[in-house]
This record gives C-alpha cells, structure tokens and sequence, in this order.
C-alpha cells in the first residue's frame, strides 16, 4: 500500500492540491485494522462519500477514487510501488529544499 506521502503528491500532481485531509480520514481504519483497513472506506463509491464529508472541494471525490486506484495498482505490482514512492520521496525533498531556499547549485552539486 502507498504511503500518504505518495497519495500526496499524485494528488498535487493531478489536482494542484494534495488533499491530506480526505487521505488520512480514508487510511485511519489501518491504526485498529492494520493492512486490512482497505475493507473499509475503499470502494469507489464509500471512498467519495467520505470526501464529500471530509473536504467542500469539488475535486476531492475524484481525489479519493484515485487513492483507491493507486492502492489497487500498488498492490498488484510491487515495482511500481517502488517506483511511486521514490518519486515521492524525491518530490518531498525537492519541496523542502525549496521552502528553505537550498539548491543543488549552491550545495556545490
């Protein structure tokens, strides 16, 4: 299963928003369920039901139907996974070393 950092950033990638919000609603079954909490909240149908309620954005359902999209996907092929959570981590980096005004040019790479 993807990270939230991954759902993250494919949000921000197909959105321009993240929607941390309905991710974390959607994944907090998995503190009580562990791996198992996909039983709930992860149906196209349920998972925009809960966007509605967790975000007024217009986008959000969509944004939840991709979550479980990318659940699916992730699980069916653990290589894409791999691949999904480096870009991720890559991007988070990226955002970071932007926020603090740090570039690859002035570290001297």
């Amino acid at each position: 299963m993807p990270s939230r950092r991954a759902h993250r950033y494919y949000s921000r990638q197909l959105f321009g928003r993240d929607f941390d919000d309905v991710h974390q609603a959607m994944d907090s079954p998995s503190r009580w369920l562990g791996p198992s909490h996909r039983r709930i909240f992860h149906s196209y149908v349920d998972a925009a039901i809960l966007a509605m309620l967790v975000s007024k954005d217009p986008d959000a359902p969509r944004a939840a139907a991709f979550h479980v999209l990318l659940d699916e996907m992730c699980s069916a092929n653990p290589a894409y996974r791999s691949m999904i959570e480096f870009q991720a981590l890559y991007d988070a980096r990226e955002r970071r070393r932007s926020r603090t005004g740090k570039s690859a040019r002035r570290r001297g790479r």
